[in-house]
């Protein structure tokens, strides 16, 4: 049946669809590397793509144990990775939709114009941001 804004289901069931990580090099004052995460999903939760980003991270270096990981993902027991979440800092929502034959009738309607958004206003921001952070703490 429909469901009613703030009933939460008993379980929910997270899919990603696809996750692509690119690197972008960018030239300039403080020039570096972005590291971006995609991650096309559907039924996700609050934090759940820093949860992802910051665990596979603590993978990678050595912090987090694969097999935990893998253990979170099955669901099958609670594992807290919380710990490991990616800072908000960053982080940006690209787009959402919202398949309206899966979704209530009070979902809003799917965002337009993001990827010009994203690369003339997010992208910008986000190296400048970027550069100040790498040249605060290399003055430090």
């Amino acid at each position: 049946g429909p469901r009613i804004p703030g009933v939460v289901r008993r379980m929910t069931t997270c899919k990603v669809r696809s996750i692509e990580v690119v690197r972008e090099f960018f030239e300039g004052e403080g020039g570096g590397m972005l590291l971006s995460v995609r991650i096309v999903a559907e039924g996700f939760f609050d934090s759940m793509a820093r949860l992802l980003v910051g665990s596979a991270a603590g993978v990678a270096t050595g912090l987090v144990d694969a097999a935990d990981l893998d253990e979170a993902l099955l669901a099958e027991v609670v594992v807290d990775i919380s710990e490991f979440a990616a800072p908000i800092k960053g982080l940006l929502l690209y787009t959402q939709h919202f398949d309206r034959e899966r979704s209530s009738s009070w979902a809003p309607p799917p965002s337009t114009g993001t990827n010009e958004f994203f690369q003339e206003v997010l992208l910008p921001a986000v190296r400048k941001d970027w550069n100040n952070d790498l040249s605060l703490n290399l003055q430090a």
